[in-house]
């Protein structure tokens, strides 16, 4: 993908996000001019012109993701997702990949915890036929039941296999531990069990209760005139029922106090992974920026403190990182790492050997920054590297003392 494509599809997630977000994104992140049009039906529209490239990029959300799955049937959401365009009321999913392909377009769609995402793209010469596809998928998805069936039955298998590499598991288990019965630490994509409940009947009952057009928000970006735009998106869209759809609200998970263990064996594995963290922060956390900036320079990428460290001073692994996984609510904090196992002491369990000296290479990454404090240098470099939006923003933030920006990135924040 050239540069300026890419672009186009970045602000179409842009708006969107300030869609989701309202106004604490607003006051804080700068974008071209756009606009913002609630249908009649209740579709939040956001339309930004972008000319230059003979492009039309489509990002939607709708308000209801993994917390939405009901309990023993996990999964649903994302094989709701996964079926739009598998068969709608006058395409076949055949028919529907050919018409796709015809005009070169794309579509996709994926559910996450919070939300399910959908983005297609296509040149601006085919809106028409663009529009028509999603909105088909959107609107009038049939769910057949071979498809359901086959559906349900490759996850099963993804799952399945995903269990012969410890690396594909960790972070689902580190997930579980961490949150418990929060509906944060349920598996997105479900597990062997409750994918095999899922049928037909409960993915159109999903459908019908959240995907609605009083739930979602279409955001569009590119080389067309905004009332243009609007109108096409009327036609297509403008025959969605005019229903919401409200979720129950979903808690925060609570911060976990002292010391725990999870330990997952596994004897054929030939490495140990690890994960260490808490409870972290939210999307709509104020500070998000600074947290982001001093999370590359801790754990973010390559050349990270920790990875410094752990790989390149010490040799103990081949890469570690950390990261923040924000969401509505306060989402997990890990850092992540992995060593092989040791054989030269027999009855050692894998990991036993080195585990030590891993955490002890943690604690000397964080510890160091903490008493030395970041380099404006360090900083800044890492800040060259974020959009022009987030190195404007963080600009206006303090953050070059480690422990006030540890303390930082640990507050709470709810999605406005």
């Amino acid at each position: 993908m050239n540069g300026a494509l890419k672009a186009l599809r970045l602000m179409a997630v842009a708006v969107l996000a300030m869609g989701m977000f309202g106004i604490a994104g607003a006051q804080t992140l700068k974008l071209p001019p756009h606009e913002k049009v609630v249908l009649k039906n209740g579709l939040t529209l956001l339309l930004m012109e972008k000319h230059g490239v003979p492009m039309v990029s489509v990002a939607a959300i709708v308000k209801a993701g993994s917390v939405a799955d009901p309990a023993g049937e996990e999964g649903l959401a994302s094989i709701t997702a996964g079926l739009l365009r598998k068969g709608t009321s006058k395409r076949s999913a055949q028919k529907f990949s050919e018409d796709l392909d015809f005009i070169g377009g794309t579509f996709g769609a994926d559910s996450g915890v919070d939300y399910t995402s959908m983005f297609g793209e296509f040149l601006t010469k085919d809106a028409d036929r663009g529009l028509d596809l999603i909105s088909d998928a959107l609107l009038h998805p049939v769910f057949p039941q071979a498809e359901v069936e086959k559906l349900v039955a490759q996850d099963i298998d993804g799952v399945k296999a995903a269990k012969d590499q410890a690396e594909s598991v960790a972070l689902t288990y580190y997930y579980g531990y961490l949150f418990r019965k929060h509906p944060y630490g349920r598996p997105e994509g479900g597990d062997e069990l409750s994918l095999a409940r899922i049928k037909r009947e409960a993915v159109v009952k999903f459908y019908e209760a959240n995907y609605t057009a009083g739930n979602t928000i279409l955001a569009v970006a590119g080389d067309f005139a905004a009332a243009q735009m609007r109108a096409k998106i009327e036609q297509a869209f403008g025959g969605w029922a005019a229903k919401t759809s409200t979720l129950p609200p979903v808690a925060a998970p609570a911060v976990v106090k002292g010391k725990k263990m999870l330990l997952i064996d596994k004897p054929d594995s030939t490495q140990t992974f690890f994960a260490i963290g808490n409870i972290g922060t939210a999307e709509s956390e104020p500070d998000r920026v600074a947290i982001r900036v001093v999370n590359t320079v801790f754990g973010g990428r390559f050349t990270s403190e920790l990875n410094e460290a752990l790989r390149v001073e010490s040799g103990l692994t081949y890469g570690a990182e950390s990261f923040f996984d924000s969401k509505k609510q306060p989402g997990a904090f890990a850092i992540f790492s992995y060593t092989k196992k040791r054989d030269d002491h027999p009855g050692d369990r894998p990991g036993a050997a080195g585990s030590g000296e891993i955490a002890q290479g943690r604690r000397d990454a964080g510890t160091t920054g903490f008493r030395e404090g970041l380099y404006q240098g360090t900083i800044s470099r890492r800040r060259s590297r974020l959009p022009d939006s987030s190195r404007e923003e963080s600009r206006t933030t303090s953050f070059t003392d480690w422990a006030t920006t540890r303390s930082i990135s640990w507050k709470r924040g709810l999605m406005q």
